[in-house]
């Protein structure tokens, strides 16, 4: 549980960073907020800048994958430990 639980804050944690990321560059005027692009359809920069890295992904792909190996790790010991403290 504690690597799903590092995934979803680690995941959070990005998001606040992307989101203040682009309140940085709006505050600048490095990015228009109401940029539309040249089909003129709005513009989404916000979930673009979330994408970066494509974070979210990975972050939970890691967690899940970690929590998986430990509870199977946990699983082989307990599995292995009670074979081994039979007297015979």
């Amino acid at each position: 549980m504690a690597f799903l639980g590092l995934a979803v804050l680690f995941t959070s944690v990005h998001r606040a960073h992307a989101y203040s990321t682009y309140r940085y560059f709006v505050i600048n005027h490095a990015v228009v907020e109401s940029q539309k692009s040249s089909d003129g359809k709005p513009g989404k920069i916000e979930p673009r800048m979330e994408a970066i890295g494509n974070v979210d992904l990975y972050y939970t792909i890691f967690g899940v994958a970690a929590a998986v190996a430990c509870l199977a790790n946990g699983f082989v010991f307990f599995c292995r430990r009670s074979e081994a403290t039979r007297v015979t």
